[in-house]
């Protein structure tokens, strides 16, 4: 996709966390002003909301095949 990334480990539970029980997981991180999270004051770039959509479509895809 041309989009810059890397494979990382997160501390991160949300629902992953509990479904990983269960079935493999995976999250999609996309990169926020600041590295504020989870905060009034959050904000991602709508180019970069739109990447990390892509980026889910395309592994959907994929593990549909």
């Amino acid at each position: 996709m041309g989009l810059n990334g890397k494979r990382m480990s997160s501390g991160a539970g949300q629902d992953a966390h509990i479904l990983a029980l269960s079935c493999p997981t995976g999250m999609i991180f996309v990169p926020g002003q600041g590295g504020v999270s989870h905060n009034v004051s959050e904000f991602t770039e709508t180019q970069d909301l739109a990447a990390g959509g892509d980026v889910l479509l395309g592994a959907m895809l994929e593990l549909a095949k």
